[in-house]
């Protein structure tokens, strides 16, 4: 069975407890677009990465989902001299007087070992956000957030005197856009590690201010701004780069595919090895009911409660199949398919399915991928499936611990199964 869960923008930490028995999980990071600016350049949208990553049961990984930018607005006064805050994770400012760009978008990242800066293993680079432009359409665009390189913010298409900050790489942050002017306050800033650089603030209520970098492994740079000592129009902050550690597997980088704030998707196979394969007959006090239309609540065996019924894939590619009057007549009463590892109670001894295997009436049965189902109840104890004893799922193991205390207990229903 494959469990699935989504982490969507909070512009928080989230942490996430790895459960019992799972060693590997599969992971999708959208990075989040840049603002756009004030009538002008578009922001830039946010990179994509899926990878494989090891882990270990018991330990805290941390999720961190990149906030969109903001668009610059058009302000009531142009006096103002305002801050447009970048989006989570990174994304560089914007603002100034007169007409300001948009702000760049967050990174998504996913950290091990801590919260910092260096304890990132994954990162989805955001875009850069776009240069202002009061009469519309010559503001630079921003970058997109990129794979190993963020793209490069546009400059301004008016006249070009405004230069776009560049896109973060694997080494250092992308370099704030400059333009004809001295005034450094009008350049855009360096993007660093983890942050994008902010856009480059007019003096001026009738020029543009420049859009905010990236977030990212490195941030992009900010782009310049327009004054009078260069006119023109604003430009575009550089996008954030992505970023995979070395240890990461099937690793897919994308530059430049989600609009809007990030997410990142984590999903993992759980593993199962005491199961029965469905359509098995269980003895309850309400007659025999195949294992998978078993409900808690509603069905008991021996006047005990059942707590529910779990659904999961198989690690391994063979099971074992009793053929029916293996054991003694009418034991099972047809032929009956469980996991490897599945005690048959024989005499009042446990006794595990493989070891009975004798190549003729009890045989290896190609495993052929299907949904394998299992009995959790209060206690461990021995049902009647198909007419033979065999064990319900012992409560202490890791898969019954999995269900009980998450899967179950964050909204999925004992009675349902999750997607395949």
């Amino acid at each position: 069975m494959a469990f699935s869960k989504t982490f969507s923008y909070t512009g928080e930490q989230e942490p996430y407890l790895i459960p019992f028995g799972i060693n590997q999980i599969h992971v999708e990071l959208n990075g989040a677009s840049g603002g756009n600016g004030d009538f002008g350049g578009q922001g830039g949208f946010g990179a994509n990465i899926t990878a494989d990553i090891d882990v270990n049961q018991g330990e805290t990984i941390y999720f961190y989902v990149g906030g969109a930018g903001k668009n610059g607005v058009s302000k009531s006064n142009a006096n103002e001299d305002t801050m447009i805050s970048g989006g989570f994770n990174g994304g560089g400012s914007a603002g100034g007087f007169g007409d300001p760009g948009g702000s760049g978008g967050g990174a998504s990242d996913i950290r091990i070992n801590g919260y910092e800066l260096n304890n990132r293993i994954l990162v989805a680079g955001g875009g850069g956000g776009g240069g202002s432009d009061p009469q519309g359409g010559t503001g630079g665009n921003g970058g997109n957030g990129g794979n190993n390189y963020g793209q490069n913010g546009n400059d301004d298409t008016n006249t070009g005197n405004q230069k776009g900050g560049t896109g973060g790489s694997q080494l250092e942050g992308g370099i704030g856009g400059k333009n004809n002017s001295l005034l450094e306050s009008s350049w855009g800033t360096n993007g660093s590690l983890g942050q994008g650089g902010n856009g480059g603030k007019t003096d001026s209520v009738t020029y543009d201010s420049g859009g905010g970098g990236g977030g990212g492994y490195y941030g992009g740079g900010g782009g310049a701004a327009s004054n009078v000592d260069s006119r023109g129009d604003a430009a575009g902050g550089g996008g954030g780069s992505s970023y995979a550690y070395e240890l990461a597997n099937d690793v897919e980088l994308k530059q430049g595919t989600n609009h809007g704030n990030g997410s990142i998707v984590m999903s993992f196979v759980i593993p199962s090895w005491i199961c029965f394969a469905p359509n098995t007959m269980i003895q309850t006090d309400r007659g025999e009911i195949p294992i998978q239309l078993m409900k808690a609540g509603k069905h008991t065996i021996a006047g005990k409660e059942i707590l529910g019924i779990t659904k999961t894939y198989h690690e391994e590619s063979e099971l074992v199949c009793f053929k029916k009057g293996c054991l003694h007549e009418n034991v099972p009463n047809r032929d009956t398919i469980m996991s490897k590892k599945h005690c048959v109670i024989i005499r009042g001894k446990y006794i595990q399915a493989e070891d009975m295997v004798n190549d003729k009436t009890i045989t290896l049965v190609p495993y052929g991928e299907s949904f394998l189902y299992n009995i959790l109840m209060k206690n461990h104890e021995v049902v009647r499936a198909n007419n033979m004893k065999s064990e319900t799922l012992h409560p202490q193991n890791k898969i019954a611990r999995l269900f009980k205390n998450y899967i179950w207990k964050h909204g999925y229903s004992k009675n349902k199964s999750l997607r395949k």
